[in-house]
């Protein structure tokens, strides 16, 4: 940890494993996406709204339904359960994070098991009302713990407005003690996670993607008869460009080889001819308007 530059920022997409029963789309073995802010002492609050941004920014592209960050922060709860003399916090964490399973009635079943009165539900259910959050919200916001003890602050759930049956689709929070598991340093963090494998295959059955195009490719270049050396040349400047280029090497019709580029979704192709190689020059077609132009290997850079 030492040699971090902080704020550290973790983007990590791997495999990871839970003990679940096997079920459609929910597998011992996974996918997940997780992204996290650590600091090295202390880390502002400010970056707990940052994540919310993330989740926004991402879901915002490629799903085609409304969703809710919904969050809320367990020094709140925590210290409610304090002023009510409850002490088993964590039991009560876990048993209120059950809500959206389970549902209110049973909640309330499991939190009287612990010894917890009507007239103290009564008292947490105003003190939320206090808190600014809508009525028919409450059951979603400041119930919101994710039953786990590490968590210490703000914590997230997102959920499909009319699909949570799916439940949460990516959540997280903020841990401020998790790292002293492992380091004398204090390393406050702040972070979310998708479940990448179970996310995608509800998100596919309820057909909710958008229809999102990618530019994995940023030009193709496209020889004339007698010109292909003077192609593969061009190819291997873009070698350290940092773009990605590829050659169209088959004999075939000019319509042929944009319908190639265009199915693709190639932005640019870059035409190679007789002309071009006796100037030392290039010809760029922007497939998307039209426009076509003939620059030197410098102005390729730029437009592309």
């Amino acid at each position: 940890f030492s040699d971090l530059n902080f704020p550290f920022r973790r983007y990590h997409i791997a495999k990871v494993y839970r003990g679940e029963r096997n079920q459609k789309g929910r597998y011992k073995e996974f996918y997940q996406c997780d992204i996290d802010v650590i600091g090295n002492g202390k880390l502002d609050i400010k970056n707990d709204a940052e994540l919310p941004y993330i989740i926004y920014e991402i879901f915002s592209k490629i799903i085609n339904e409304k969703f809710a960050i919904n969050f809320s922060n367990l020094k709140i709860i925590n210290g409610l359960f304090e002023s009510l003399g409850i002490d088993n916090k964590a039991d009560m964490l876990r048993i209120i994070d059950k809500i959206e399973k389970i549902g209110f009635e049973k909640v309330v079943e499991e939190l009287k098991n612990t010894g917890l009165s009507d007239e103290r539900l009564e008292k947490i259910i105003e003190c939320m009302k206090l808190f600014g959050i809508p009525e028919d919200f409450i059951d979603i916001n400041l119930t919101i713990t994710r039953g786990l003890d590490y968590y210490t602050g703000t914590v997230y759930e997102t959920f499909l407005e009319n699909y949570r049956q799916l439940g949460s689709v990516c959540s997280g929070g903020r841990y401020d003690d998790l790292a002293s598991n492992y380091t004398s340093q204090v390393l406050p963090g702040v972070g979310i996670s998708i479940g990448l494998t179970r996310l995608f295959y509800q998100l596919l059955d309820k057909n909710l993607f958008k229809e999102i195009k990618t530019n994995s490719i940023d030009a193709l270049i496209i020889p004339m008869e007698n010109c292909y050396d003077y192609g593969i040349k061009l190819l291997n400047k873009f070698e350290n460009s940092g773009k990605i280029i590829q050659i169209y090497f088959e004999d075939a019709k000019m319509k042929k080889k944009i319908s190639y580029a265009d199915k693709l979704n190639i932005p640019y192709i870059i035409i190679v001819g007789e002309d071009e190689k006796a100037n030392n020059t290039y010809t760029v077609k922007d497939l998307k308007t039209g426009e076509q132009t003939t620059v030197d290997f410098e102005g390729l850079l730029k437009l592309i």
